[in-house]
């Protein structure tokens, strides 16, 4: 501890003594960390965000869609695929052993008003009560969801998102009361609670309405989705593969015919993600990772010129008793205390650089414990690797030589 302690002083003496020099130093180092933990808090934010954005379709689900989200293939050929029927998602829920339910859904963009109050490009929903299972993000706030009976009776019952409350109904319970889509009188049974952005879509701003009442208001000429939830206890992979076959005889395939439908799973979108910011992440690491560079020269330069002027203090120490593995400490220990007091710089540095963008966007302010991790890593080793050869070539000194300089 005594040799710690003191190895902390004689560091502070001689790095203070060489204010300008120090400065830039641990300058270099702290641009190096504040870039790449900057950039790694930001992703580690951006994924976190995304992670909750996509929280709202459900990891175990798998949705049904003539489109594939990731548009892998031809546009022309998903539009000319032949559309998706109740009977099938029915068809693929008593044979597919795996899945829990298979629920169906249909939307469309209306205006909805209450009186004087209007909104318009409000994404109207139609589905039964089985999407409580697909998503249970759709759990109403007040009042009820749908009933078995409001989808067989198609009643006009609406249950409406937290930004249609909000223009709709400022200073009031909406509960009991009629609203109309597009032209059509709708009862309010309930409302949502606030659910953010997907893919820039408002979630907000939809209503839910029974999949029977939808096609007796607003037709049945429209793209359906088959949402399938996989029981807890089965492997998505493996369910996936099951649905597929199921709903290829669902749609009288051929062995040798092509899939005319796609399966769309969350864990698609956070690949696309990740793939995406892959390159853009690792360019900025290099460039981080050169500036770390920069730094770790500039302390081999001032632990080189710190050997040069303190060659009498080497010898005279040698001289005393002091051995090679104690000077090589020494020095050592200078420059990991440069290096890693100019690491804590840039992570605090950094850290509030992302606080400050996530002040300003939707990302999250998320300081992960292996940012800080990294951090240390990054300037620790910058230190050790710059710092070994002067070091090493401060206890290499011959005693006698270096007393006479």
């Amino acid at each position: 501890m005594n040799i710690f302690l003191e190895n902390i002083r004689i560091a502070f003496f001689s790095l203070g003594g060489r204010k300008l020099r120090t400065f830039l130093t641990i300058l270099g180092i702290a641009i190096g960390v504040t870039t790449i933990i900057f950039i790694h808090t930001v992703l580690q934010s951006a994924e976190r965000f995304f992670q909750n954005q996509f929280s709202t379709l459900g990891s175990h689900t798998i949705y049904i869609q003539v489109f594939s989200w990731g548009n892998r293939g031809d546009w022309f050929e998903f539009i000319n695929r032949p559309k998706l029927t109740e009977e099938q998602g029915d068809f693929l829920e008593e044979k597919c052993d795996v899945l829990e339910v298979v629920n169906t859904t249909v939307s469309s963009r209306k205006i909805v008003k209450f009186r004087e109050n209007g909104l318009q490009g409000v994404r109207v929903t139609g589905t039964t009560p089985d999407l409580l299972i697909t998503s249970p993000i759709s759990m109403p706030e007040s009042g009820r969801f749908l009933t078995e009976l409001d989808h067989q009776h198609r009643k006009p019952v609406v249950i409406l998102g937290s930004a249609v409350v909000e223009k709709l109904f400022p200073n009031k319970n909406p509960l009991g009361e009629r609203v109309k889509i597009g032209s059509r009188p709708f009862t309010v049974i309930g409302t949502m609670k606030k659910r953010g952005n997907l893919f820039g879509q408002n979630l907000d701003q939809e209503v839910i309405i029974p999949l029977g009442t939808f096609r007796k208001y607003f037709g049945t000429r429209r793209w359906l989705t088959l949402e399938a939830k996989v029981r807890d206890e089965v492997d998505i992979e493996f369910a996936s593969n099951e649905v597929e076959s199921w709903m290829r005889i669902a749609r009288g395939l051929k062995p040798m015919e092509k899939n005319d439908f796609s399966l769309n799973r969350q864990n698609m979108i956070m690949d696309f993600y990740k793939n995406m910011t892959g390159g853009i992440s690792m360019a900025l690491l290099v460039i981080g990772s050169l500036a770390l560079f920069v730094g770790g020269i500039g302390i081999m330069n001032i632990m080189l010129v710190t050997v040069s002027e303190r060659t009498r203090e080497i010898g005279i120490r040698k001289a005393l008793g002091g051995n090679r593995r104690i000077i090589l400490g020494q020095f050592l220990f200078e420059a990991l205390f440069l290096s890693l007091f100019g690491g804590l710089v840039g992570m605090i540095l950094g850290f509030l650089g992302a606080g400050v963008l996530s002040h300003f966007t939707p990302l999250p302010a998320v300081i992960a414990p292996s940012s800080v991790i990294l951090g240390v890593l990054f300037s620790g080793s910058i230190g050790l690797i710059f710092g070994i050869y002067p070091a090493a070539k401060a206890s290499k000194l011959d005693p006698v030589l270096a007393i006479q300089k």
